[in-house]
């Protein structure tokens, strides 16, 4: 099995700055590989993307997100390019009859993926239909936890936070060695979580 982790780096809406849609401007992604038990990291995926109206994004973006207008505009890449080049990324691992599993820090952008792709005349792509949020896979795991913040979890698990590169790169290797140590110490449990869709999951452990 296939486990894809994702976070992004979003400029939202704001009125007062003009800025009258979300922007994704920065995609990372790390797949991990479980067999056995065991968890191999397999590769970082990462891209800024340009954003689809640049009037709406604004010198606060240094401020808001620690990015660069100006790395944004040399750097990054138009969204149609990069979902065309995410998708070869994961086929190139994943074949037809691997399981695949998404896990995300916020269903917002699975929300904002889905809606790009409706701006494009693009379905989403498949792989996006199956994911989970770290915080709901930790609620499952431990159901007397009360602090689900992505810090709280590290901690409870005995990891320490790393902050060696952007946000959304050192909060994607956060997730990594949670999912790792997670699958270490509760390996039935989560392969059975992962083997539920999200309908079920939720039933199963509210």
């Amino acid at each position: 099995m296939y486990i894809c982790i994702i976070t992004s780096e979003i400029i939202f809406k704001d009125i007062v700055k003009n800025r009258v849609i979300d922007e994704l401007i920065e995609f990372t992604s790390i797949l991990l590989k479980e067999e056995d038990g065991d968890i191999e990291y397999i590769e970082i995926y990462h891209k800024y993307i340009k954003p689809m109206e640049y009037m709406n994004i604004g010198k606060e973006c240094w401020e808001e997100r620690g990015i660069k207008l100006d790395v944004i505009k040399n750097e990054g890449i138009i969204f149609e390019e990069f979902i065309e080049n995410y998708y070869k990324w994961i086929c190139n691992y994943k074949k037809n009859d691997d399981n695949l599993v998404i896990i995300t820090i916020d269903p917002k952008i699975i929300y904002l993926l889905e809606e790009r792709c409706k701006k494009i005349n693009r379905e989403i792509m498949w792989i996006f239909k199956r994911y989970y949020t770290i915080r709901d896979i930790y609620r499952m795991i431990n159901v007397d936890s009360k602090d689900i913040t992505l810090g709280g979890i590290l901690f409870e698990l005995g990891l320490s936070l790393h902050i060696r590169y952007s946000g959304c790169i050192d909060d994607c290797r956060s997730i990594a060695r949670i999912i790792e140590k997670i699958y270490l110490d509760n390996n039935n449990k989560i392969k059975n979580i992962f083997n539920l869709n999200r309908d079920q999951c939720k039933k199963q452990y509210e």
